[in-house]
């Protein structure tokens, strides 16, 4: 009995192989494509370094000189969100739905317990580019968007009337 199982379990690892070998043939052909290109990839952008000229020493930037600008990146702070908001009597939800994101998130960046990424920031300069008019059309189910008016002095109180000379007194008869 022990060799009718040992001969059943020979057979079956066997087959096992087989079966093994016949899936895993397409893709270690697969593997071998992939590194033929990448060898290939690898030999182009060699020659392609070989025929690029070298930067020459005057190309270089000079130390203490300005970075270039067009470098991308954007500047954002809190306080110019409030005053967008403020300038245009915008409340945090308009600008959410203004800039596309979240009121949690403006509120975060407004408070500045967070920092927008470099999306966002370019979206709110845009959005700082544009007037009231521009901003109405992008939010035409707020009626009560108007621009807020510029601080003023609160008008200055009258001077308190003098009172009026005293009648002289009469006897009470």
């Amino acid at each position: 009995m022990a060799n009718i199982q040992k001969a059943l379990n020979e057979e079956i690892r066997r087959l096992a192989r087989k079966e093994i070998k016949a899936a895993v043939a397409p893709l270690q052909a697969k593997v071998a494509a992939l590194r033929a290109t990448v060898a290939e990839q690898a030999k182009r952008l060699a020659a392609l370094e070989r025929a690029a000229p070298e930067p020459s020493p005057a190309d270089a930037p000079k130390p203490g000189a300005p970075a270039p600008a067009a470098t991308g990146k954007l500047r954002f702070s809190p306080k110019a969100l409030t005053a967008f908001r403020k300038k245009f009597n915008l409340s945090q939800r308009m600008v959410a739905k203004l800039l596309g994101t979240s009121l949690v998130s403006v509120n975060k960046w407004e408070s500045g317990s967070a920092k927008p990424r470099q999306v966002w920031i370019a979206k709110f300069n845009d959005l700082r580019k544009k007037g009231l008019k521009e901003i109405k059309a992008l939010l035409p189910d707020e009626p009560s968007l108007k621009k807020a008016p510029k601080a003023h002095k609160p008008p200055q109180a009258a001077p308190a009337p003098q009172p009026a000379e005293a009648a002289p007194e009469t006897p009470a008869t």
